[in-house]
């Protein structure tokens, strides 16, 4: 590891962009973020700074949704082709209907019993999850690619893993591995679920 610049240095790794997530996938996916937050791991001395774009409060959040807010308004602004026009009004009508409201409550209520659990202060976190960082080989994965990596809270992990573009996952696995990421901090239903998700998306 190179200090300075979190640089890992290994050797070729066979194997092909997953892109599709099965519950096989997910399992061996959950006990690696199990592996690297667990202190007795030996092999992995975990970091101390905070992930690029970490979200260890609420403010944390909504100063992140508010920016990416500002920045749609801006493409609206400008000419956009018909595809960018299209999802940006599709965000402008979610943001101004009254489920946005009710979604930002549900995270906010997340992130408020994470962080008295200490969850939030004390996450080790890849960051940019997704499968253009895993190469599956024979039914097993490698994760690549850390140099966001850093302390975050696991609304933040789970919800940038779960709607990265790129990255297939259906959604009663989506809500089955949610639950046993964070079974002991929160309950997280399909409701829930949900509303994370959306706000979650607008970030992308």
């Amino acid at each position: 590891t190179c200090s300075n610049h979190q640089t890992v240095l290994t050797s070729f790794v066979n194997g092909h962009q997953l892109k599709l997530f099965a519950k096989p996938d997910l399992e061996q996916t959950l006990s690696f973020l199990k592996r690297i937050n667990s202190v007795s791991h030996k092999e992995f001395q975990p970091p101390t700074h905070d992930a690029i774009e970490a979200v260890l409060d609420y403010k944390d959040f909504s100063d992140s949704l508010n920016w990416r807010l500002d920045s749609i308004a801006k493409l609206i602004d400008s000419n956009l082709d018909p595809e960018m026009a299209l999802m940006s009004q599709s965000i402008t009508r979610y943001v101004d209907s009254t489920r946005y409201s009710q979604d930002l409550l549900i995270l906010q209520e997340f992130i408020e019993a994470t962080s008295q659990t200490g969850l939030g202060q004390k996450f080790v976190s890849p960051s940019d999850l997704g499968s253009h960082n895993v190469l599956g080989d024979s039914g097993r994965l490698t994760f690549i690619d850390f140099e966001y990596s850093g302390i975050d809270s696991g609304i933040n992990l789970l919800g940038d893993f779960l709607t990265q573009p790129d990255t297939e996952i259906a959604r009663e696995d989506a809500l089955e591995f949610s639950k046993k990421f964070l079974s002991s901090i929160f309950r997280l239903d399909k409701v829930r679920l949900e509303s994370v998700l959306r706000l979650h998306s607008v970030r992308w």
